[in-house]
């Protein structure tokens, strides 16, 4: 879904850029992208129509890319917890709340109670002006 006149797709040349997709996006589509610079791979969609993380994370380990930083919304940063695809999760927290109309950090995670909850081990936590920044080990498991 990436448009052929972003930014992203105009500067790829510059800064490597990369697209996984389906199989089901046409070929066309992705020529387009190609003829950019952009890397482009196609992967085949599970019954739901979607890419499965685990395969693209796969792919990408196949092509040498074994590192990712993912600035992800809610529903990404769950999917990867939940396929155990994190291995590392920096936090970054400022001294203010929203509440409920603020964006969360992870939708739902399956979780019930307090004892299945995710648990993570605290590598560094620093200050920077009033945030703070914590980075934290994860149960994830290596891809």
């Amino acid at each position: 879904r990436l448009p052929s006149d972003s930014r992203l797709a105009a500067d790829a040349r510059r800064r490597p850029t990369w697209v996984i997709g389906s199989t089901a996006a046409t070929a066309a589509a992705a020529a387009v992208l190609r003829d950019l610079g952009v890397v482009v791979l196609r992967l085949e969609p599970g019954a739901d129509g979607r890419i499965a993380l685990a395969d693209a994370v796969a792919a990408l380990a196949e092509r040498g890319i074994t590192r990712l930083l993912v600035e992800g919304g809610a529903r990404l940063t769950a999917s990867l917890l939940k396929a155990g695809l994190v291995d590392r999760l920096a936090l970054f927290q400022a001294p203010s709340l929203m509440g409920g109309t603020g964006l969360g950090l992870a939708d739902d995670l399956g979780v019930g109670n307090p004892q299945q909850a995710l648990r993570f081990e605290l590598l560094k936590r620093r200050r920077l002006g009033e945030d703070t920044f914590c980075l934290f080990k994860t149960g994830g498991r290596d891809v």
